[in-house]
């Protein structure tokens, strides 16, 4: 398996083309039912390994602004009467207090009060 290993990293509208070419591969292969598989598992086909070097930082940036818009937030957390929503799936990965306090709950919007010695600057 080869990397590209190129000088010059690619621009943010160089990544979104590439993505949306690998979409489009993907969408291709899927209608033609070869959902599932690798590049490298179908006859024929070249070998592909895409690196992004923004990809994480686009995952965070995005949750954030769906945060911001209240999109598929399902806890809010309380501190010094403040309400502030979230997704509890990214407070239990950056978190431990926030693992032991969400994993296994059940409850479709959950409701979290914080401890007193928290401040809501902190938390916003």
């Amino acid at each position: 398996m080869s990397r590209h290993t190129g000088k010059r990293r690619k621009t943010q509208v160089e990544e979104t083309s590439q993505i949306s070419r690998n979409w489009n591969m993907f969408k291709s292969w899927q209608s033609q039912g070869v959902n599932g598989m690798s590049v490298d598992e179908k006859p024929d086909s070249p070998m592909y390994v895409y690196e992004s070097t923004v990809h994480c930082t686009n995952i965070l940036l995005g949750l954030n602004d769906q945060r911001k818009k209240d999109i598929l937030c399902d806890v809010t957390l309380i501190v010094e009467r403040k309400e502030f929503r979230a997704h509890r799936a990214v407070l239990a990965a950056c978190s431990e207090y926030f693992w032991q306090a969400l994993v296994g709950q059940t409850k479709n919007d959950l409701v979290v009060s914080l401890p007193e010695e928290e401040d809501a600057e902190s938390v916003s």
